[in-house]
């Protein structure tokens, strides 16, 4: 069937056809320079058929326009000698699914009204005038009208597939090409609504060029010609309003080649559904180049295939392919809102010998969601198996970012070359679900190093066992973690995660943690969150650092309480942990810990916190508490405590013990445990709280005390004691007064060897006193299961206090009051007591008698507020007969016992004579 070509006459010189079978060929037009122009009334291309532009060799460019009423529709071949070809219909250009192109250059199929050039020259579809003035310059754009029609390409759909969901390699074998230009040219398609179903646009190592542009005041799409004059790209700064543009059942963009090509989209919505790929990779050893996409409203990336096929996603790519040595490119997304679902992709790795490129989002919204049997919905940098070139930055920079349901953001590695950093910033950031967050990991037979990920955000929440992670599982060190935000929530987990920031070392990984470091004004952990910097490997775990106005730790579940720990369950050493803040709040089985649960050694704890640590409450997963233990092999770290006030009640515990808080059953550990110090001016200790260093080995386990004072109430405990051979630990506090009461005490016993030292220096010691063995009182012990011999020491320094006597001890009955009362004559009315020299009461209640402390009568009456001094000096005479308050002139014991003072003798019991001394029988 003959091309449906049909010229018309607004030219100087108009374009001629010439039918040869399927074939219709044009020559003629008008030509200007290195410039040729055609003009049709209608230009179309059955199935089968072929429109061949015969253009002399000189020309570079061919500006081609439809001035008729009707769409262009191609389902054959567009052929053209070395040039550019330009193709104008205002009513719309569809390509079949059996279109293509073979000309020499670039190729620009657009719904504009007219080409602009650079000397003012316009060649319009629209009206065109009856004596057109042609030029010789460049085009520097497309002009569109009112309402630009639509373009659309059909097509079979593209056929790529993935070797393996663990290589995820791109199978490019049954692709087709579809409308396609040679190497390093240009394929652009620039009108109103773009749509492909099932098309595919090739440009080899060249440049794709997508652009909707909608009704709006401007409507100017410019063209430039950065490298050559076949290599055209398009800017978009002209227009105020945008189409969509979507891509559809398996719809493809490849600029993939020798050296990545460049793909732009430019639209208000675009859509890459239905297992759609848009592939800028690099090939061979040339350098990447980018892939662009900018939509006024939003992107989707969405959809996935798994058949006989094989599998597949909706996929972004600038990857260095296997065996390319090439630099892969960039991927840009902008964008007020993105989102990527149901197995969706947008990667910009690596699998050869070349670095990879970048990834970055600029977004108000970024919500990830879901994934599929291929892989979780998400953005990634990775580093692939085969690969030895380093990964590359992967940057977010969004108002929100949201993922859920096992959805990632990733720069990880899998082979020899080192991961790419990544830097996520938001101003709320939400993880939720199962496997979803951001991780940047070391893959296990990976010998490349792990890199940097760094979250600022005014608000963070992980739930539901979201996370994330910097880890290693190979060879490689594990990168470091960096959270800042104002506001951080950590709420619950599942079986298989805990929700938390997380930095470790995996079982059988040799390279080392990377350290996590958290700043914020407020920290939540709840309901078994977790923020932890783990060893199960031989490498050793990195450093976790905190520091926050507010911390609050709280909870947990029967998976685990919620935690801030840096530990070690295997042979690499734990890191140590540090949080700087000015309230601490650890309860309902909240733990803050560094542990060691194998051969490595436990890192040390640090707590200041300029106003308070409150420790409360206990669950039957654990007690709540701050936790330096040994519970293997390793040794246990310190853990020092420095704040105005600590508190600690209701079960919690303060521990570098070698026994664990929430399984009594399970046999202590036999490393050696640390030491534990507190500087606070403030210490209480309340209903069964403990601080203990008790030990099963070892020679530490010393508590030391520093504080103005220290009360112990309702069965708490200070303990250093230690069983088996291990040696009682040591305590030592300095105080201004050390109180005890209800059975609460402060023990150094040894079961097999000796018990520890004691040693208090103390303005007071009320309530407590040394005794050889424990008993229902509050005690200071130090004693030895061997026998007197290998007790250890308690010495009290305290001057004001006998130690042995403890608190004086008051009788069981009342004193009988007719002994102790005082039967006053009126005779003796106005007399006075008065002291004089030194001694007597002390200033305040809470300071201790002393010889040398002068009883003053503070009480100043209101006459003696008003009187001069003449009258202070004489004695004021009562008034009898006003009501006052009188001395009691007897007593009697009413009927429920309690005993009366009365103002008369007349009901006294006694009878008061006057003329006897004072200590006479009546």
């Amino acid at each position: 069937m003959a091309a449906q070509i049909v010229p018309d006459r607004t030219l100087p010189q108009s374009s001629r056809i010439e039918t040869r079978g399927n074939i219709q060929e044009i020559t003629g037009g008008t030509r200007a320079g290195r410039n040729l122009f055609h003009s049709f009334e209608r230009f179309s291309v059955p199935e089968g058929g072929t429109a061949f532009f015969n253009n002399p060799a000189a020309i570079e460019s061919i500006f081609s326009r439809v001035t008729g009423g009707s769409a262009s529709r191609i389902n054959g071949l567009i052929r053209a000698n070395s040039a550019n070809l330009f193709l104008i219909n205002p009513n719309g250009i569809i390509f079949g699914r059996n279109a293509s192109l073979a000309i020499g250059g670039s190729f620009v199929g657009s719904t504009a009204e007219r080409i602009r050039f650079a000397d003012g020259a316009e060649f319009s579809a629209v009206n065109p005038p009856a004596t057109p003035l042609l030029t010789v310059s460049l085009p520097v754009g497309l002009q569109f009208g009112d309402n630009p029609a639509p373009i659309q390409v059909q097509g079979p759909g593209h056929g790529l597939f993935l070797d393996s969901p663990e290589n995820p390699t791109v199978n490019r074998t049954n692709r087709p090409a579809g409308l396609a230009v040679n190497p390093g040219q240009t394929l652009a398609l620039v009108g109103g609504n773009l749509t492909l179903e099932g098309g595919n646009l090739t440009a080899p190592a060249g440049r794709i060029e997508l652009g909707s542009v909608a009704a709006g005041e401007a409507r100017l799409v410019a063209l430039t010609e950065p490298q050559a004059p076949q290599n055209w790209r398009l800017g978009y700064a002209g227009v105020e309003q945008f189409g969509d543009v979507r891509l559809r059942q398996a719809a493809s963009l490849e600029t993939s080649g020798n050296r990545g090509g460049a793909i732009q989209v430019q639209g208000r919505n675009i859509q890459i559904t239905g297992t759609s790929a848009l592939l800028a990779d690099t090939l061979g050893t040339g350098a990447g180049g980018s892939l662009s996409l900018r939509a006024s409203e939003g992107i989707q990336v969405s959809g996935f295939r798994v058949g006989s096929s094989g599998p597949f996603v909706s996929r972004l790519s600038t990857d260095v392919a296997a065996g390319a040595t090439g630099a892969g490119g960039r991927v840009l997304l902008v964008t007020p809102r993105i989102q990527i679902d149901n197995g969706g992709q947008i990667s910009s790795g690596t699998f050869g010998g070349g670095n990879a490129g970048s990834l970055q989002v600029q977004t108000t919204a970024l919500e990830i969601s879901g994934g599929s049997p291929i892989g979780p919905s998400g953005l990634f940098t990775s580093v692939e198996a085969i690969a030895s070139g380093n990964g590359g930055r992967l940057t977010i920079n969004a108002e929100r970012l949201r993922l859920t349901d096992g959805a990632q953001v990733a720069a990880s590695t899998f082979g020899a070359g080192d991961a790419g950093r990544m830097a996520v910033q938001a101003k709320q950031v939400e993880l939720q679900g199962n496997g979803s967050g951001l991780f940047a990991t070391v893959e296990p037979g990976a010998s490349g190093n792990g890199n940097t990920l760094t979250l600022i955000a005014d608000q963070l929440q992980i739930r539901d066992g979201a996370q994330i992670t910097t880890l290693t599982a190979g060879d490689g060190n594990a990168g470091n973690l960096t959270v800042r935000a104002e506001q951080i929530e950590l709420v619950g987990g599942t079986r298989q995660f805990a929700s938390g920031l997380s930095t470790s070392v995996e079982p059988e990984a040799t390279g080392r943690g990377g350290s996590l470091t958290v700043s914020a004004g407020q920290l939540r952990i709840r309901q078994g969150g977790q923020i932890s910097a783990t060893t199960f490997g031989s490498g050793a775990a990195g450093q976790v650092t905190i520091q926050a106005e507010q911390i609050d730790v709280s909870g947990g579940t029967a998976q685990g309480p919620s935690t801030i720990a840096a530990a070690s369950t295997a042979s690499g050493n734990g890191g140590n942990l540090v949080i700087t803040t000015d309230q601490l709040r650890v309860s309902d089985g909240g733990q803050i810990v560094t542990a060691t649960a194998g051969s490595g050694n436990a890192g040390n704890l640090t707590i200041n916190a300029s106003d308070s640590v409150a420790l409360s409450g206990r669950t039957p997963f654990g007690s709540s508490g701050l936790f330096a233990s040994a519970l293997a092999e390793g040794a246990g770290g310190n853990l020092n405590i420095t704040t105005e006030r600590l508190s600690v009640a209701d079960g919690a515990v303060i521990s570098v013990s070698n026994f664990p808080s929430g399984d009594p059953s399970r046999p202590p550990g036999q490393g050696g445990v640390g030491n534990l110090t507190v500087n606070a001016n403030q210490i209480r200790l309340n209903r069964e709280a403990v601080l203990t260093a008790d030990s099963a080995a070892g020679t530490r386990g010393n508590i030391t005390l520093q504080s103005d004072n220290i009360l112990l109430r309702q069965r708490s405990a200070i303990t250093t004691n230690a069983i088996g051979n291990a040696r009682g630990g040591n305590i030592a506090i300095d105080t201004t007064i050390l109180a005890a009461a209800a059975n609460s005490d402060i023990t150094a016993n040894a079961q097999n060897n000796f018990g520890g030292q004691v040693l208090i220096r103390a303005e007071a010691v009320l309530g407590t006193q040394a005794r050889p063995q424990l008993t229902r009182f509050s005690d200071i012990t130090a004693s030895s299961a061997l026998g007197p011999q290998f007790s250890g020491t308690v010495q009290i320094n305290a001057p004001d206090v006998d130690p042995n006597r403890g608190l004086v001890q008051l009788p069981a009955n009342l004193i009988d009051a007719s002994n102790q009362i005082a039967a006053v004559c009126e005779q003796t009315e106005g007399n006075s007591f008065v002291v004089t020299g030194r001694g007597g009461l002390p200033e305040a209640p809470t300071q201790l008698l002393r010889g040398e402390t002068i009883w003053e009568d503070l009480r100043i009456s209101e006459m003696e507020h008003r009187g001069s001094a003449s009258e202070t000096s004489r004695s004021v005479q009562p008034n009898l007969n006003e009501n006052r308050l009188v001395e009691a002139q007897g007593w009697r014991i009413n009927a429920t016992g309690q005993i009366i003072l009365l103002a008369s003798p007349a009901s006294s019991r006694i009878a008061v004579d006057c003329a006897k001394r004072q200590d006479e029988p009546t």
